[in-house]
């Protein structure tokens, strides 16, 4: 009995060292702008993935997901499905790898509908393209959060629409 006990102490404690979110702030030695950073690994210990958001000083926040071991199979854009908690339908976001050609990034569209869902969710899986590997699925404990969510963009109002033949200085069919 006392074993049983013992192991499932274990297994709390362990999930919890995963669920830590690990937090940086450092200052640009170019332009003197704060950067912050917030990061979390993956439950899946032998194969981990760290789900990952930046911001720079008055920015937009950034939501990508690294890789150690391994590389994502996304040539120039791919979708990517999440799960937060037990929602359904999982959120298919679009997803484009690093600039410079790394393929053990992977960069998040929709970053600010994928900020709120992780600040209210306890868990998010992600399935992800690994090269020769197929789909795999990371399932990240994302509880306990604390990021700020920036203020929504302006919106733009656009101006009255004329007709499409006026526009093209054709004439209008009235």
């Amino acid at each position: 009995m006392k074993k049983i006990v013992f192991c499932g102490a274990l297994l709390v404690s362990t999930a919890q060292v995963h669920a830590a979110w690990r937090y940086q702030a450092w200052e640009d030695p170019i332009d003197g702008s704060r950067m912050r950073r917030a990061g979390v690994e993956s439950t899946v210990a032998a194969d981990p993935a760290t789900l990952v958001l930046q911001r720079a000083e008055g920015g937009e926040t950034t939501v990508m997901i690294t890789i150690r071991r391994g590389q994502f199979w996304c040539p120039q854009r791919c979708d990517v499905k999440m799960r937060f908690d037990d929602k359904l339908p999982p959120l298919t976001v679009s997803a484009r790898p690093a600039e410079d050609g790394s393929s053990d990034v992977l960069f998040l569209g929709g970053e600010r509908f994928v900020l709120e869902e992780l600040l209210a969710a306890k868990r998010v899986r992600v399935e992800l393209p690994l090269f020769r590997a197929g789909l795999r699925i990371y399932t990240f404990e994302v509880k306990g959060l604390r990021w700020e969510l920036p203020a929504p963009s302006a919106v733009y109002s656009l101006p009255e629409q004329s007709s499409p033949r006026e526009d093209w200085g054709g004439e209008s069919r009235r």
